[in-house]
C-alpha cells in the first residue's frame, strides 16, 4: 500500500510539471528568468502551487525545474 501511494504521488507530481512547464517556459521567454521573477509571474497569473497554495517561492520553482529536467520537459 505504501509503495502504491508513493507511485501515485510521483505520477501526480509528474502530471503537474507537464502542465505548468509550458507556462514557465513562456515566462522565461518574456525575459523573466530568475527564480523569484518566475515565482512572481506565476502568482500574478494566479497559478496554484503543487500543494494548492497561492504563494510561489523560488525554491518551489527550482524543484519544478529540476523535476522537469528529469522528465526532459
Amino acid at each position: 500500500a505504501r509503495h502504491q501511494a508513493e507511485l501515485a504521488r510521483q505520477a501526480k507530481a509528474d502530471l503537474f510539471v507537464k502542465e505548468i512547464i509550458p507556462v514557465i517556459r513562456k515566462i522565461q521567454a518574456a525575459d523573466r528568468t530568475t527564480l523569484q521573477e518566475i515565482a512572481d509571474s506565476l502568482m500574478d497569473q494566479r497559478k496554484l502551487t503543487p500543494r494548492g497554495k497561492k504563494t510561489w517561492t523560488p525554491t518551489t520553482v527550482r524543484l519544478l525545474l529540476i523535476r522537469a529536467e528529469k522528465l526532459r520537459r
